[in-house]
């Protein structure tokens, strides 16, 4: 990957970041993001063991509303918009639970699993939610008459 690539992708991913920090209500957080240009950089960062194919994590310190994001470049440079836009509020949604995981009262292992399906069904439910409503404001808006249609006035 180019520099020209790796900042493209980078002012591609802070589009879409700014646009869903702001959605969210996320403003008051603060929030670093990492863009890891190999996997290998990318997976030493990480404070646990994650699966070879995770495009991203996320570690929150929710007591001081500070997040940190980390991206895989190498399994995100061919996604489109779209798909940049599921990782990104997932991840988002991480930083919106992750403070349940401190409001276990057994000494029983925290178990990721059901956290990640919780932030999958959020991601889910708010990619309808945007869906839905641009439909909506679409069917709404009354067509624009063409010039022609219009009656001259004079």
């Amino acid at each position: 990957m180019t520099d020209a690539e790796f900042e493209q992708f980078k002012a591609r991913m802070q589009t879409i970041v700014d646009v869903w920090r702001e959605c969210l209500g996320l403003g008051w957080w603060h929030v670093t993001l990492h863009s890891h240009r190999d996997s290998a950089a990318f997976h030493e960062a990480s404070p646990e063991e994650m699966p070879l194919k995770s495009q991203a994590y996320t570690s929150v310190s929710w007591a001081y509303l500070h997040a940190e994001v980390h991206f895989n470049l190498p399994l995100l440079l061919q996604a489109d918009d779209s798909a940049l836009e599921e990782v990104v509020v997932h991840e988002f949604m991480h930083i919106l639970v992750h403070e349940m995981r401190s409001g276990t009262r057994c000494d029983c292992p925290y178990d990721i699993r059901h956290e990640e399906r919780v932030c999958t069904t959020l991601q889910r439910a708010f990619a309808w939610t945007k869906e839905h409503f641009l439909r909506a404001a679409h069917e709404n808006e009354a067509p624009t008459p063409a010039e022609e249609t219009v009656p001259d006035a004079g």
